[in-house]
Order: structure tokens, then C-alpha cells, then sequence
């Protein structure tokens, strides 16, 4: 199955036979349905194949499992392969979006980057799904810096609340995905790695026409991506940079002259309240 489309279908005088078999693997679900995606694929553009229920199995792949799996950067290349197309409808496209958005929030570092990425490419792609990053009604919003709150989980449940999508709808067309926005964007522009909100950042910035300031992203270039290459990088980065102190640098360790230094001041305050206690 991993090398079907090189080692098998082109061997094949009626390259269609192998359609059921790879339908079964694709329609069963987990690592088998990752793997049969670039053989249906290869019948499905050679060979004229029709599979009705294609997208909404690929959209039920999409989940935490797909974005740590050993395949990971083999099923997100094909995915932005088969969701690049102009003429797929405004509303699966955007359950996809929306679906790698909500799963970026609970994801690993490397593989929030990922999810970004590709909601990011297929923005891009799709003009129409604009909406949902500037749409400003409701407890979804991402209207920008400004409109951003600080309320932590709080917020956050309030707006899971308030969200018209449904994650557990297994047809993109039901999901509402549409109706909502990308709020998920705005929280993940607080996130402690600084990669993560730069891309994040990103979704803030124009897209489309002559004032577009955002270009698509190599999916592959964040696939391989792992705790240690975060940290590698991280590290690379912050070599040679100076370390972050105090915003005004002391004269000394102890001492009572300076404004807003109590120094051993402060030492002396505290003994004696406790003995004026004890007695």
C-alpha cells in the first residue's frame, strides 16, 4: 500500500480493478486510509474514478491522530493537493479550515504549525473563505488585536459556546462550519512558541489583490518538524542574542539608596515585626 501507485498500478493493464480494494482500505478508516490516498488519487486523475464519499471521509481524517501520525507529511500534501481545486464549494472548504483550526488549539507545537499552514494555503486559495477570518459578530470573532481579550479559559469556553460549528458533525455540509470564524487564530496568537504566532500572525494580514502581504507556506518544510528541531531552532536562534533582565540595572546588590530598592532595609522591617509578634 505505501508505494502502490509506483510499484502496482502502473502494472496493471485495467489499473480500475484495483478500485474496490483501494476504496475498502480508504473507507476503513486509520493508517490504511492514509496510505491509500495517493493510489485513488493517480486512478481518480488518470483513470476517471468517482468516489461520492471521498471528501467526507477525508474529512473525518482530520484529527489528532492525523497530525502526529508517522505519514504526516505524506497525507498533508495530499490533502492540500485534492483541497486546492477553484471549483469545490465554499462550504467544505471551509469546514476543513475550520476543522485544522479547532485542532490546532489542543495540538503539539510542531504539529499546530502544520495545521496553520495548510488553513492558511487554503485561504489563500479560496478567497471566499475570507469570511471567517474577518467576521466580527458573535463570540467567534477575530476582528483583530484590538478586539482580543485576556479571559484564559474562561473566554475560551465562552466562545466553544457560542461557536455555531459542530466538531462532531461527520458531514462537512452539516457543520456550520461557514457560519462561524476562526477565533481559534486569535487565541494561537498568544502561543508561547513565537513560530506558532507568527503564523498565526499571519492570518491578520491581507491576502488576496495587489495589497496582499501574505504568501502560501511550504507544508513539507513543517511536516518534519519535532520537539527537538523546535528546540534546535529555538537555540539557534537565541545564540550570541543578549539574555533578557532587569529593566534597570542595579548599582549593587543590596542597596538602600536607590529608589524602589528597600535592600537590607527590608530584612531589618521584617525581623522586627516578627519579635513585636512573638512578644
Amino acid at each position: 500500500m505505501l508505494r502502490c501507485e509506483e510499484r502496482i498500478v502502473p502494472f496493471f493493464a485495467r489499473p480500475l480493478r484495483l478500485a474496490e480494494y483501494l476504496l475498502a482500505a480508504y473507507l476503513n478508516g486509520g493508517l490504511l486510509s492514509l496510505l491509500a490516498l495517493t493510489s485513488l488519487h493517480a486512478l481518480m486523475q488518470h483513470h476517471n474514478l468517482e468516489c461520492p464519499e471521498f471528501y467526507p471521509k477525508l474529512y473525518g481524517l482530520f484529527d489528532d491522530k492525523a497530525l502526529e501520525c508517522t505519514y504526516r507529511e505524506r497525507f498533508f500534501l495530499m490533502a492540500e493537493l485534492f483541497l486546492g481545486s477553484a471549483l469545490l464549494p465554499a462550504y467544505l472548504t471551509a469546514a476543513f479550515v475550520k476543522r485544522l483550526a479547532r485542532h490546532a488549539l489542543t495540538a503539539p507545537p510542531d504539529a499546530c504549525q502544520v495545521a496553520l499552514a495548510l488553513a492558511l494555503n487554503l485561504i489563500i486559495r479560496h478567497p471566499e473563505l475570507s469570511v471567517l477570518v474577518h467576521r466580527t459578530a458573535g463570540l467567534g470573532a477575530v476582528a483583530g488585536p484590538a478586539d482580543a481579550t485576556d479571559g484564559g479559559a474562561d473566554d475560551t469556553r465562552a466562545r466553544l459556546h457560542g461557536d455555531p460549528y459542530l466538531p462532531d458533525e461527520p458531514l462537512p455540509e452539516r457543520s456550520r462550519a461557514l457560519e462561524s470564524s476562526l477565533w481559534e487564530v486569535q487565541s494561537l496568537r498568544a502561543h508561547y512558541l513565537p513560530a506558532v504566532a507568527q503564523i498565526a500572525d499571519k492570518f491578520s494580514l491581507p491576502m488576496h489583490g495587489y495589497a496582499a502581504k501574505v504568501v502560501r507556506l511550504q507544508v513539507d518544510d513543517y511536516t518534519e518538524g519535532s520537539y527537538a528541531s523546535l528546540l534546535r531552532g529555538e537555540l539557534k536562534w537565541r545564540k550570541g542574542r543578549p539574555t533578557a533582565l532587569a529593566f534597570k540595572k542595579r548599582r549593587a546588590l543590596f542597596a538602600d539608596d536607590e529608589p524602589d530598592a528597600p535592600g537590607l532595609s527590608c530584612f531589618a522591617a521584617k525581623a522586627a515585626a516578627d519579635d513585636g509578634a512573638k512578644q
